[in-house]
This record gives structure tokens, C-alpha cells and sequence, in this order.
């Protein structure tokens, strides 16, 4: 259940804060404006459908290119947003450009959430279990966050919008959140162009890439900031207005009026605190429950390292370690595979390095990132997938040569 509150709250929240922030900021939304804004998210939605549903059954869709194409034109409609909220707040320009970015973020950000009831059933027998129902029931727990969320952070939004004498802290507070997702984003372009190898593997990008990855916290605890001090301002302001009516019933609309933006300000910031634990605090406690058994140490005869295939009959990760003559010791692993054939690779990854990989729930999981591998695809190259390793098969057993793990001794410096 934690897992897949933590993977749905993580797909939805920044989508949720996004598209909240900009509708909410729109002034005066017109029918028709209501009209394209629905029509957009319809599309996004059967884009993600569409594309969950060509993954699970095809190979037609690369995903990394799908991301990358989304990845790119959020990116710019993000820049361009930031102008016109930085400089040109009242042109329009935001309204205009609010219905692509409801459908690329949807298209972008839903496909994961549509692929998760397909991943319930791995590695059971059957459905009718207890384990099977706590996964929807932490997928639907996220999914009732996000929609209250989203609701919380528009009303917000919207009342700060319409108080002339915020306008100018709110365009800033918006301004600094879409600069955050912009810089979350781009930091997601550099993975996919690195690990595709679109541009080269300097040491100054990856290290660039591993700092601010370690750091990626801030890109979830600045949106949560910004939001909860867009909701604490308005809770204060309200707090403290002098209400006034022309007579006491438009006085009580007004202190009903009051009141209900002082609930939906506290509501906002209670759900953003609550979307944070479930991020950080999921995150750390499933953490916390990776055992790593120490890789087995092998040696090698006439230059080869053998293993009888029976060794893999079971389906799950090993894990091994071989001592170079450079005094290296570097790390691989071998599984057989669900359809057949072995995924053999290196214990690190192009992108990760060698932090390596764990089994979990008949997952393989990368420690770094946390991504899920799909076992099928271990011995190809691209994604987060372990580096692959040339190997052969005869007389029912695989051998490794060790000319290949001497050549790639530099991994594990």
C-alpha cells in the first residue's frame, strides 16, 4: 500500500500544484475559455490512456522519447508563462496558454497512473488478496489527496487573485514555483538525453546531474512552501479584515464569505503537508526496508567465469563481485528472465553509476533512483537499465568473460 501511495502522490502532486496555480490565476474564465479548458484535459487524458495501453500490450511507444517530446514542450510553455506572469500579468497570455499545458502535463503525468493496476497483480497467484486490495487502496488514497488538492490550491489561488493588493506577491510566488518545476523538468530532460547518449557524458554534466539529484527533495518541499505561504497569507489577511456590509445581511455574506476562505486556506495547507509526508516520510520508510545480501564473491578459470545455469531456475537476482588484476572489485548481476534468456548487466548503470540494483516483490529496482526495471529488458542498453555485458551459454552453463569486467574495471573506481 505505501509504495503505491508513495508512486501515485509523486506522479500527481506537481501536476496537481501546476494546473491548479494556473487556473486559479486565470481572471474572468469565460464559458468558452471552460469549454477548450475541458476539451484539452480530455485529450490529455486519452493520450495517457492511450499510450499506458500501447506499452502494456506493444512495443510501439519508447517511453523515454514519449517523456522527452512532453518534457520539451512543457519546458517552453513553462518559459514563456514566466514571461508573461513576470512582465505582462493582465495580457491575457497566461489564459491563452493554459489549455496546452493542462494537456501536456496530463498526457505527460498520467500514463504512469494508468499503468499502476497492472503492476497489482505481479508475483501473486491471484487477486483475492489482501495485498492486491492495500495497493488500490493506497492508489485511490493518492488519487483523493490530489483532486482535494487540487481544489485547495485553486480556491487559493483564485481569492489571492482577485485581492488587488496581492497581485503583485502573487505573480511572484507563482513565478518562483514554475521556475522550480522548470528546473525538476529539465533535470529530467538531462537524464533521458544522457542515458540515450544524445549528448556526451562529461564529468561536469553528471556531476552536475548526481547534485542535483541528491538535492531533489527541494523540488518538492519549495512547491509545498510556495503553496502553504500563498494559503497562510491569505488565511491571515482574512483574519484580520475589518468586515463591513451596506447592512447586516451583506455583512454576514461577507463574514460567511470570510470564513470559508480562511477553511479553504487552512484545508491547503494541512493537504500540502499531508502530500509531503506521504512523499518523504513513504519514501524513507520503504527505504529503510531494502536488505542488500552481500554480492558473492567469484573467481575465474582459463579466463572465464562459469556458472551452471540451475543456479538461475528460481527467477531471482544475483548479485556477484569479481576482483580485477587492477585490484577492482566489480559488481554484476545475472536473472533469467520471465519469457526466457538471461539479463546479464553490471551492478551500475550509466546514468546511476554503480549504486546498483535490489530485488523487491519480484521487482529489480535501482537504489539511486528508484526506478523499476523491467526485468525483461536487463541486457539492453538505455533507461536505467544495468550495463550490459557480453556472455555466453554451453554445455548448461553461462560464462562470463573476464577480459569483459576487466575492460569495465573503471565503473567501480
Amino acid at each position: 500500500m505505501l509504495q503505491y501511495l508513495v508512486n501515485a502522490t509523486n506522479t500527481l502532486f506537481f501536476a496537481v500544484i501546476f494546473s491548479a496555480a494556473l487556473l486559479g490565476f486565470m481572471p474572468d474564465k469565460k464559458r468558452a475559455d471552460k469549454k477548450l479548458i475541458y476539451l484539452f484535459c480530455v485529450l490529455g487524458l486519452l493520450s495517457a490512456f492511450t499510450t499506458a495501453l500501447l506499452e502494456l500490450n506493444t512495443r510501439l511507444v519508447v517511453r523515454e522519447y514519449y517523456n522527452l517530446a512532453f518534457l520539451a514542450v512543457l519546458i517552453v510553455l513553462q518559459i514563456i508563462i514566466i514571461f508573461f506572469i513576470s512582465f505582462r500579468p493582465n495580457s491575457g497570455g497566461v489564459s491563452f496558454l493554459t489549455p496546452p499545458v493542462l494537456f501536456t502535463l496530463a498526457a505527460y503525468s498520467l500514463v504512469d497512473l494508468f499503468l499502476y493496476p497492472s503492476e497489482f497483480s505481479v508475483g501473486m497467484d491471484n487477486i483475492y488478496n489482501a495485498d492486491y486490495l492495500l495497493k488500490w487502496i493506497g492508489s485511490l488514497f493518492a488519487l483523493i489527496i490530489a483532486i482535494l488538492l487540487f481544489y485547495a490550491v485553486f480556491r487559493v489561488i483564485s481569492s489571492l487573485r482577485s485581492e488587488a493588493r496581492f497581485f503583485k506577491l502573487l505573480r511572484a510566488l507563482l513565478a518562483a514555483l514554475i521556475f522550480t518545476l522548470m528546473i525538476r523538468d529539465i533535470l529530467a530532460v538531462i537524464y533521458i538525453v544522457l542515458a540515450r547518449g544524445f549528448i556526451p557524458q562529461s564529468d561536469l554534466i553528471v556531476n552536475l546531474t548526481f547534485f542535483l539529484s541528491d538535492y531533489s527533495y527541494l523540488f518538492l518541499f519549495i512547491p509545498a512552501f510556495i503553496g502553504a505561504a500563498g494559503a497562510s497569507i491569505l488565511y491571515l489577511s482574512e483574519k484580520r479584515k475589518a468586515i463591513a456590509g451596506i447592512n447586516p445581511a451583506v455583512t454576514r455574506k461577507l463574514k460567511a464569505e470570510s470564513i470559508i476562505k480562511k477553511r479553504f486556506a487552512i484545508f491547503a495547507i494541512v493537504l500540502l503537508s499531508l502530500s509531503v509526508l506521504s512523499l518523504q516520510g513513504g519514501k524513507f520508510l520503504i527505504d529503510r526496508n531494502i536488505e542488500l545480501t552481500p554480492p558473492i564473491q567469484v573467481s575465474a578459470q582459463e579466463g572465464y567465469i562459469s556458472f551452471p545455469l540451475e543456479d538461475f531456475a528460481d527467477g531471482r537476482l544475483k548479485r556477484y563481485q569479481y576482483r580485477t588484476s587492477g585490484g577492482v572489485e566489480t559488481r554484476f548481476i545475472i536473472i533469467k528472465k520471465p519469457r526466457g534468456g538471461y539479463g546479464v548487466g553490471l551492478d551500475a548503470c550509466e546514468i546511476c553509476g554503480p549504486t546498483g540494483y535490489y530485488e523487491k516483490k519480484d521487482r529489480v529496482i535501482c537504489i539511486r533512483c528508484d526506478v523499476s526495471i523491467n526485468v525483461n529488458t536487463i541486457g539492453f542498453q538505455g533507461g536505467c537499465n544495468p550495463v550490459p555485458i557480453a556472455f555466453e551459454i554451453r554445455e548448461q552453463k553461462l560464462f562470463i568473460a573476464v577480459s569483459v569486467l576487466e575492460d569495465e574495471e573503471r565503473r567501480f573506481q
